[in-house]
């Protein structure tokens, strides 16, 4: 997995009546707007490997009135934790140009901590296969032109009422678990260390 860190991005200017005294404001979208270009613009010297994305939250509230604030949320990756800080680095003077652009004030937040590259040990991942193999289910090999990014927690179902169980639904209970089946993974799991273990204690 790849090095990822967060940001959430604020500019403030200076709100004015667009039609009536536009130069007594201060557009924070223009400012968000020069950082994208900014950071558009180092894609192509970016470090193999780097990632950079982000969306706007907020960028005004009427089209006749100059944004005093625009919010911005970006994820930057990279393949090792030392490349991060390199792009980092890039990225907020990317920031930094539209701030000094339109003098609007910039607040570059992280958003909780920065995550190393995740490396598997390659030892292990093989006797898991083998472990979960043994119990018939099938692990597709890695793909090594994927890049994994960083694990986003995933969203929770809707609640679903309860249903009365039907002959098939009973069926089904009594079937052994397949697949991706939560038991094979903890059966593969045990069996895998405890393999680890026997053979450590040769």
């Amino acid at each position: 997995m790849l090095a990822v860190s967060s940001w959430q991005v604020a500019y403030t200017g200076r709100t004015a009546r667009a039609a009536v005294m536009p130069h007594e404001g201060v557009n924070a979208a223009d400012a968000t707007m020069i950082a994208q270009v900014a950071i558009g613009a180092y894609r192509q010297q970016m470090p193999p490997g780097g990632i950079v994305h982000g969306i706007v939250t907020s960028g005004g509230e009427a089209a006749d009135v100059i944004p005093g604030r625009t919010t911005a949320d970006y994820d930057c990756r990279a393949e090792t934790a030392d490349a991060l800080r390199t792009l980092q680095d890039r990225i907020r003077a990317g920031f930094e140009t539209g701030a000094l652009a339109t003098g609007a004030e910039l607040t570059p937040d992280t958003v909780g901590n920065d995550y190393a590259d995740l490396r598997q040990d390659a030892a292990m991942t093989e006797l898991y296969r083998n472990a979960v193999s043994d119990l018939g289910r099938t692990v597709e090999p890695h793909d090594a032109s994927m890049r994994a990014g960083a694990a986003q927690p995933p969203s929770r179902p809707a609640a679903q009422p309860p249903s009365r169980p039907g002959r098939g639904s009973r069926r089904a209970a009594r079937r052994p678990p397949t697949g991706r089946g939560g038991g094979n993974v903890a059966d593969g799991t045990c069996r895998r260390g405890g393999r680890h273990g026997r053979g450590g204690r040769g």
